[in-house]
């Protein structure tokens, strides 16, 4: 199970808002598929997957405020 962490935002931003998740728990995903579109003063930042699986966990939902280092979710490894 591989942990997907909000690594970056724009500019010294550090926190956002989670505007909207592209894909659902259960989901397949292939690595640099959008996940998330989260929202800052400077505007949008998409956060892409690092990893292919199907998305086991999402941590945090639409409308709720999100920091630099927060695990978004989880992403299962479809050979594990």
């Amino acid at each position: 199970m591989a942990k997907v962490v909000l690594e970056e935002l724009n500019g010294d931003i550090e926190e956002g808002i989670v505007e909207t998740w592209f894909f659902q728990e259960g989901d397949q995903i292939a690595e640099g598929d959008d996940l998330v579109r989260i929202e800052t003063d400077e505007g949008t930042h998409t956060v892409t997957s690092p990893f292919s699986g199907h998305l086991n966990e999402i941590y945090f939902t639409e409308g709720e405020e999100v920091g630099l280092g927060d695990v978004l979710c989880e992403i299962e490894d479809d050979e594990e």
